[in-house]
Parts: structure tokens; C-alpha cells; sequence
């Protein structure tokens, strides 16, 4: 009897795994938002009064003749013309009666460049009281502190200097072009024959 002889078929199965990788990609948008200030810088005038602007002209005021017997607010808008120490001064004459100064002040923006402008210390100085035309005449007082007719606080600066003008003065130091705001209150108790005031700075 002949052997039996089996031939297997060996049968191989083959697993193909597939892997599929996704990639996310995230797009991320990045907004910047720029938001400009504009400031507006408004200058507002210290002036007790609406001031007029003179230039760079060294006369201030001219009073040739006084009207009224009060206090009046003189403000102006001044231009230096050069960098240096100027003066501010007052030549002031009435005959036979007395001007009254007060509440001077000169300011640079906000920084005030007179000292004792309201004369509160009861003393002249820093201001100079100078005689550019001669004596007062007739005894009459040359300008000093008084505590009689003070606009605001308890004293002024008072001046009867009768037939010429005696002047009082205070200087700074000016910077070119820059412009300063110049202001006082001047007055008499009554009107004589003559009252002049020449107010100036140079």
C-alpha cells in the first residue's frame, strides 16, 4: 500500500494597517488697535482784566489827564524783544492830589515775575522809587507805602509828588520773544490840575 502523502497548502494572510496622521493648523490673527491722544493746550490769561497786546513797544500807558476818582484795570500783552534784565516802571505825577498803585504783575505762563506786586509787605522793597526829573515840589510826598486806599489787601503804593514825576521801578530778567501778561490797578481819590502817568518797560 502506497504512503499517503499530504501536501499542505500553507495560506498567509497579509494585514496592511494604514495609519492616517491629520495636522491641525491653527492660524491665529493678532489685531493691535493704536489709539493717538491729541492734546489741546488752552493758555488762559492770569489778567484781572482783558489784556491788550502791545508788541514789543516799551510804552505800556500814557495818561495825560486823569477821569475818574476809582481804581482802573490796566492789563496788557507784551513781546521782549531781546534776552535781558527790563525794567517796569511808573513815572507818576498829580497835582495837588495822590495816585494809587496796586496788585501789579507781570507773569510768564503761570510763573509771576514781580515780587511784593501788591506791596503786602508793607515795605517798597524790591521796588525803587527814583527821582528823574528833580525834587517833588511844595513838600509834596514822593511815592511810598501806604495803607490808606488799597484795592485789595491792606496796603498800596501811594505817590503825590506834585509839579514833576517821581518814578517807581522793578526789573526781571526777559527771555526774547517770549511774552508776558502785564497787569495793575491805578487810581486817585480825587482830580487835581495835572495828573500824568507814563508807565513803561525796556
Amino acid at each position: 500500500m502506497s504512503p499517503l502523502i499530504i501536501v499542505g497548502i500553507a495560506s498567509t494572510t497579509s494585514t496592511s494597517a494604514t495609519t492616517t496622521s491629520t495636522t491641525k493648523t491653527t492660524t491665529t490673527t493678532s489685531t493691535t488697535t493704536s489709539t493717538t491722544t491729541s492734546a489741546t493746550t488752552t493758555t488762559t490769561s492770569l489778567a484781572p482784566c482783558a489784556p491788550t497786546n502791545i508788541g514789543s513797544s516799551s510804552t505800556i500807558l500814557s495818561i495825560i489827564s486823569a477821569s475818574s476818582t476809582r481804581y482802573i484795570c490796566y492789563a496788557y500783552e507784551w513781546t521782549a524783544p531781546n534776552t535781558s534784565i527790563v525794567t517796569l516802571a511808573f513815572q507818576l505825577r498829580n497835582d495837588p492830589s495822590t495816585w494809587y498803585l496796586d496788585d501789579v504783575s507781570i507773569y510768564d505762563g503761570g510763573t509771576q515775575m514781580l515780587i511784593n506786586g501788591g506791596f503786602e509787605s508793607g515795605s517798597l522793597s524790591p521796588w525803587v522809587v527814583t527821582l528823574p526829573s528833580g525834587s517833588c515840589l511844595f513838600s509834596s510826598p514822593q511815592g511810598t507805602v501806604c495803607n490808606t486806599f488799597a484795592h485789595t489787601g491792606s496796603y498800596e503804593y501811594c505817590d503825590g509828588c506834585n509839579s514833576v514825576a517821581d518814578e517807581v521801578s522793578q526789573s526781571f530778567m526777559a527771555t526774547a520773544g517770549q511774552v508776558y501778561t502785564i497787569s495793575f490797578w491805578l487810581g486817585t481819590v480825587s482830580l487835581g490840575s495835572v495828573e500824568t502817568a507814563l508807565v513803561t518797560i525796556m
